[in-house]
């Protein structure tokens, strides 16, 4: 009987908790939170009628409206699915197409079609813009470069200056996030805006913009040499000739010089390059003649002058006519600076004897290779 008395007395202690713990929860809860036809009915548990409280809990038919709401929520939810589906589809179909009119102005390039590309390229603007404004993160790059693109090739100058320098702010916040992929395309961006300043005359602008392309390819060449070299060694040559221009010769000189050291490892692999790295010694014998450097001047001249005739077995109707300048350039150096007219007379005379050496060499390699070396033994002839 004692056991009993006690297991009574515990469970009736254990429902009084629990209905204090009831009670304590009717007490906390914030009425602003709940419904008005709710708060009547909390209301009368307040009063006591509890049983009147079950009855009007009973008739709200809470467990038909959740059942209700879930059904309406899993619907919803699908749906929500299927259109995060379709519009992820249509993102990639837009990416496709736009990489399939990129190579459209590819074709258009080759044909040197300009207006049919900016033409294109205005179309392009006109969709990429409205995307770009509801979804930035997203469609910044495209938005960037159509924009770069449009500056390369607007025929008007305040419409180039004004792509190119929207180009490289969106790229800048490209970059500032995604540096590693964006690095590229933020340098150039750069260069471009900086070629269009320098075209314009613009010198400090034209100098701001090349500086950050000249930082920036920087990198990318000690990253890549090879794939950076030849860009990165133009720029240089670039900021040679505005800091010649401007008569600040000690950074002119610079530049120049750092034009060489990167050329340097690519004259026998590139070949190509043999048109920057003699032309930009024939500047940095300019500059040496102009500051009485004499020594360093004619080494730079001489020099130049092997490269550029190097070149103009390929190329002779701009290297063959540019080495008859030289030479004569290089004869007027020593004739007026050095006052050296013997050899200033070589200089002169090698004119002739390039030409015929030209012919010698030209003649020979018209026989293994007619089609490719005819044309250009032909123009050295008219000559």
């Amino acid at each position: 009987s004692t056991r009993t008395d006690t297991k009574l007395e515990i469970q009736h202690q254990t429902r009084l908790s629990s209905l204090d713990n009831y009670i304590d929860q009717f007490a906390r809860i914030d009425l602003s939170e709940i419904s008005d036809e709710e708060q009547r009915i909390l209301n009368l548990v307040h009063n006591g009628n509890i049983e009147v409280v079950l009855e009007a809990y009973e008739n709200l038919g809470l467990i038909s409206k959740l059942n209700s709401e879930a059904a309406t929520y899993q619907v919803l939810n699908v749906s929500v699915k299927a259109i995060q589906e379709e519009i992820g589809q249509r993102k990639s179909n837009i990416d496709a197409l736009y990489e399939s009119i990129q190579r459209q102005l590819s074709a258009f390039h080759l044909a040197d079609k300009k207006k049919e590309s900016e033409d294109l390229l205005l179309s392009l603007l006109e969709t990429i813009a409205p995307l770009y404004e509801k979804e930035p993160e997203y469609y910044r790059a495209k938005y960037a470069k159509t924009l770069l693109q449009l500056g390369e090739l607007s025929s008007s100058d305040s419409r180039s200056l004004e792509y190119l320098s929207k180009a490289v702010e969106e790229y800048e916040i490209l970059f500032s996030k995604n540096p590693d992929i964006f690095l590229p395309e933020f340098s150039y961006a750069n260069y471009q805006l900086g070629c269009f300043y320098r075209a314009r005359l613009d010198d400090v602008n034209a100098e701001k913009y090349l500086l950050s392309a000249d930082k920036h390819y920087t990198t990318l060449y000690q990253h890549d040499p090879d794939k950076y070299a030849h860009q990165l060694a133009w720029i240089k040559s670039l900021l040679g000739e505005l800091f010649t221009l401007n008569n600040r010769t000690h950074e002119a000189v610079a530049f120049y010089l750092e034009t060489l050291e990167i050329l340097e490892p690519f004259i026998e692999k590139k070949p190509s390059v043999l048109n920057l790295y003699s032309e930009t010694l024939l500047h940095l014998g300019n500059l040496y003649d102009k500051t009485q450097s004499f020594v360093k001047a004619e080494d730079s001249y001489l020099k130049g002058l092997t490269y550029i005739k190097q070149s103009a077995l390929d190329d002779f109707e701009q290297q063959g006519k540019l080495v008859r300048i030289i030479q004569r350039q290089i004869g007027e150096f020593y004739t007026k600076t050095l006052h050296d007219a013997t050899k200033a007379g070589v200089f002169f005379q090698e004119e002739d004897l390039f030409y015929m050496n030209l012919i010698n060499s030209l003649s020979g390699l018209f026989k293994n290779d007619p089609e490719k070396y005819g044309h250009i033994l032909a123009t050295v002839l008219d000559n």
